[in-house]
């Protein structure tokens, strides 16, 4: 396992440490072991998962931008002075 915990590590380029943590996590909240999970991951086919599923995708945090008012929320400084 620890082979494939470093390959993983490698492949996203994280600490072995908290990719293991990160696979413990999935693997308790899916009910599968922490090695189906790095496998997973690795794009490798495991034993007690189907043939057909696909590797899943850690989700990379995405930028927000600010909105801005729309015609229903008008700007609440317009026509306001400056003290």
């Amino acid at each position: 396992m620890e082979e494939l915990l470093n390959k993983v590590a490698e492949l996203r380029g994280m600490p072995a440490s908290l990719v293991k943590r990160s696979a413990q996590a999935r693997a308790e909240s899916t009910g599968t072991s922490v090695e189906d999970v790095l496998r997973d991951w690795a794009g490798e086919a495991s034993d007690s998962a189907e043939s057909d599923a696909e590797p899943s995708e850690i989700a990379e945090p995405q930028a927000v931008a600010p909105q801005s008012p729309t015609a229903s929320e008008p700007d609440k400084n317009v026509g306001t002075a400056a003290p």
